[in-house]
């Protein structure tokens, strides 16, 4: 059923109705499509249990650089947390910073990173 979630989107331009889609930068915040047109998209909120239910509206003319995405797989939500992780203890190891995706064309250096937070167990910002 078109508000039901099931709805095949391959995550590219403004999510159908019935989509669960994230909007960049918030990741972390699915959303089901509820109206979507070239003007207005309109979703309610899935996660996130204090705004669970709320809608949100995005006004597409006036945000352009609103990016829509497939909620992320466990696995992709892994991975990149994992990268993440290797990208924060190589700032903090070389006490400068580099852009994210510099870090992720390092190769070897990233590969020396993701190894010491998998015997670490490290992620970024828990203590």
């Amino acid at each position: 059923s078109a508000l039901s979630g099931e709805i095949e989107w391959n995550g590219e331009g403004l999510p159908p109705v019935g989509a669960i889609y994230t909007v960049d930068p918030n990741h972390d915040v699915e959303l089901l499509c509820k109206y979507s047109s070239k003007y207005v998209v309109v979703g309610e909120m899935l996660s996130k249990e204090t705004y669970k239910g709320m809608e949100v509206v995005i006004d597409t003319m006036e945000q352009r650089n609103r990016v829509f995405r497939k909620p992320e797989t466990p696995q992709q939500r892994e991975d990149r947390e994992r990268l993440e992780a290797a990208y924060d203890l190589y700032c903090h190891a070389l006490d400068k910073k580099t852009t994210f995706d510099s870090f992720c064309n390092f190769g070897p250096l990233k590969d020396i990173y993701t190894k010491i937070v998998d015997k670490t167990n490290y992620r970024k910002g828990v203590k």
